[in-house]
């Protein structure tokens, strides 16, 4: 075997090695922010509250659901995500342009999982790298940076008219990641909003 054709097979190997390390992240991602979001739906029904009227009108509305329906992503889904921190194209394919034109990106991405007799539907995915890990230790000298609510709720409104869901991507750098993610709660309260840990 000449050395164009070992250094094609290298090429070739590390293409979908990437490939595999980013599907499994995602659903990883996914599969967490799933038990994050049952764990404080459980403390939430444990620490009660409310009046009788309150709990009535709890009972009668329906409970919330994902984007394209139900309640649950695995199995019923299969997820199809784009990665970003806006400050940089590098860092993720939803932030090359604005958030709108990666949603019609991450549709046609997602069109060739979606076809097949057995398979899930897709349900896709913006993940949004809420907390960025640095090389450098920063004011607090935690090696992070987090995202301004501002950019998060962009993502957001952006996923939604996509009909998609937002994964909040935590790198903590030396920070703690229950810290961080506290500072996302008025996010992840929402159905439509997962949490990806990235160490």
């Amino acid at each position: 075997m000449d050395e164009a054709t070992r250094r094609a097979r290298r090429e070739e190997w590390r293409r979908r090695r990437q490939v595999e390390v980013r599907r499994r992240r995602v659903v990883a991602a996914v599969a967490g922010a799933v038990l994050l979001l049952a764990l404080a739906l459980a403390i939430s029904s444990l620490l009660g509250g409310g009046g009788e009227q309150e709990r009535a009108a709890a009972e009668r509305r329906p409970p919330p659901e994902l984007p394209r329906g139900g309640r649950s992503i695995f199995p019923e889904f299969r997820v199809v995500g784009f990665a970003v921190a806006p400050q940089a194209e590098e860092l993720g394919e939803l932030g090359i342009g604005s958030p709108e034109s990666a949603a019609r990106r991450l549709e046609r991405q997602a069109r060739p999982s979606a076809h097949g007799r057995g398979r899930p539907p897709v349900l896709p995915a913006f993940e949004l790298i809420a907390v960025i890990a640095n090389s450098t230790p920063g004011g607090d000298g935690k090696y992070r940076t987090r995202q301004k609510s501002v950019v998060i709720r962009r993502y957001l409104a952006a996923a939604r008219r996509a009909k998609a869901i937002l994964i909040l991507d935590i790198q903590p750098g030396h920070a703690d990641f229950l810290e961080e993610t506290r500072k996302l709660d008025e996010f992840l309260a929402e159905p439509d909003v997962s949490l990806a840990l990235d160490p």
